[in-house]
């Protein structure tokens, strides 16, 4: 199944503005926490969703 435009449109802003949350967040938690922590937890974040997309059936 093929997705709209439209469709296409909200993925590619919806990832955007998760890169640009995620870069602000994560910049200030690595402050506290340190960066090679705040890497690997958002390396376990991006595994653990992109296994969860491989397994999604469709877009609905």
């Amino acid at each position: 199944m093929a997705l709209s435009a439209f469709s296409q449109g909200i993925v590619v802003s919806a990832i955007l503005l998760g890169a640009i949350i995620g870069a602000a967040v994560i910049g200030s938690l690595s402050d506290k926490y340190g960066r090679k922590t705040m890497v690997l937890l958002s390396a376990i974040i991006f595994a653990l969703w992109s296994v969860s997309s491989a397994l999604a059936g469709n877009v609905k």
